[in-house]
């Protein structure tokens, strides 16, 4: 088993990580939108809350307990839809159905964001999976609360260089 290591030199300030947070809704409103689910997310302006320390335990990895918060799971669902609805005539994909590298990473958001190369001339949409990586390659967790809420948590430790000054 292996994990992807990140390791990004660049300090991260506040408006840097609204700006990632807004191109990341964006992406999501676009894959929404092609797949007729656009009233999954508020089309008025998201409200992004940059929280130090880690996600709540019901908050993370799409375990939202709360029967009205469950936007998150439903944009996760809709995030693998979209990209399993291309097709591909790499051996790879066929043979291992995206496990291998979705074992590395324990996550399919970075599985999508790897393979789009090998999709992205059958999308419209320009990379759709890029602000979702960048944002977790600075180690910040991305949780939509609800339709116009967006949370993210900085775990600052001292090997991390982010700060929101």
């Amino acid at each position: 088993m292996a994990y992807f290591a990140t390791d990004n030199s660049q300090i991260l300030t506040e408006n840097k990580i609204r700006t990632l947070a807004e191109s990341y809704i964006q992406s999501m409103r676009n894959i929404l939108q092609c797949m007729n689910n656009s009233s999954v997310l508020s089309t008025e302006k998201i409200a992004i809350n940059i929280i130090k320390g880690r996600s709540p335990r019901g908050d993370m990895h799409y375990h939202i307990t709360n029967d009205n918060n469950n936007t998150h799971h439903a944009i996760y669902e809709i995030k693998g839809e979209y990209f399993n609805n291309f097709e591909t005539n790499n051996e790879f994909i066929i043979l291992h159905d995206c496990d291998c590298i979705y074992y590395m990473a324990c996550d399919y958001d970075l599985v999508y964001y790897v393979l789009w190369p090998l999709f992205a001339e059958q999308s419209t949409i320009h990379n759709p999976y890029d602000a979702g990586f960048k944002l977790w390659q600075h180690g910040l967790e991305v949780v939509f609360i609800d339709k116009k809420t967006l949370n993210i948590y900085i775990y600052i430790n001292p090997h991390r260089r982010i700060t929101t000054k």
